[in-house]
């Protein structure tokens, strides 16, 4: 069945994505643990950790490619690609996290996981738990289609330095700008993100709305540093459902980019 939460998706992405859920789960905490702090250079070799740990991860998922981009900055991007047979889509997030200046603000260590009450607490579980949504949904959907490829041909850029501005972004799409071709542009980072308008800007292609849903913790500003960060393990989990329908109506009518919802996440 679909309904207003879930255009697309059905029972049986509800249940490929419970089914999966704890697993995604405790990698999401064991990724968090690293300090992938973007603004520090002295934190190079946990940025480098990061990324690895995620190129590890996604081929480990399934994607034929996935490397690490080092540019020299001490923030390595990963760059991803699964060939289907559908449209191009670029999917957007990044790994690296913004400081921690008050610690003391903190009820629990930021790099040190806690699930508090149906939230996952620790700096960065916003932006990992995003591109966590993504790993999670593309396993539904396949499930779901009994396909061994999307039906898209996806592209995963996981920036390291989208806690501090666009710059090294612009840098990347210039030095890359081949490997991004895309047709629709996913963003998975926290709103609201610089990423953005550099990505729309340099593409030339449409960003779909309403991906992900966040709720309003998420939508404050990343840097803030007086409370914990965290984020609803069950808005998580909706992100990958939805997700896993939209490419689901692209498997059913893989010529058509409208199958994807542009209406209201709400």
């Amino acid at each position: 069945m679909t309904d207003a939460h879930h255009p697309g998706a059905g029972s049986a992405e509800v249940q490929e994505v419970s089914a999966r859920a704890e697993s995604y789960l405790a990698d999401l905490r064991d990724w968090l643990t690293i300090p992938s702090i973007s603004s520090d250079l002295a934190h190079g070799d946990d940025l480098t950790r990061s990324a690895r740990w995620l190129a590890t991860t996604l081929r480990r998922d399934g994607w034929p490619v996935a490397r690490v981009w080092d540019d020299g900055s001490a923030r390595p991007a990963v760059h991803a690609t699964w060939r289907g047979d559908g449209p191009t889509v670029l999917v957007y997030g990044h790994h690296d996290v913004a400081p921690i200046r008050d610690v003391q603000g903190w009820r629990y260590p930021p790099f040190e996981p806690t699930l508090r009450d149906g939230a996952l607490v620790a700096r960065g579980a916003r932006n990992k738990g995003l591109l966590t949504s993504v790993r999670l949904a593309i396993a539904a959907h396949l499930a779901v289609t009994g396909r061994t490829s999307p039906a898209a041909n996806l592209v995963l850029l996981a920036e390291g330095a989208g806690a501090v501005g666009s710059q090294h972004l612009e840098r990347l799409v210039a030095a890359h700008r081949p490997e991004l071709d895309c047709e629709l542009l996913l963003m998975f980072a926290p709103a609201p993100s610089a990423a953005e308008p550099v990505l729309l800007g340099e593409l030339g292609v449409p960003a779909l709305p309403g991906l992900p849903v966040q709720d309003g913790a998420a939508c404050g500003a990343e840097d803030s540093t007086h409370q914990d960060e965290q984020l609803s393990t069950s808005l998580l989990l909706h992100n990958a459902v939805r997700l896993a329908g939209l490419l689901g109506g692209l498997h059913r009518n893989p010529a058509r980019i409208d199958l994807l919802d542009h209406g209201s996440a709400a």
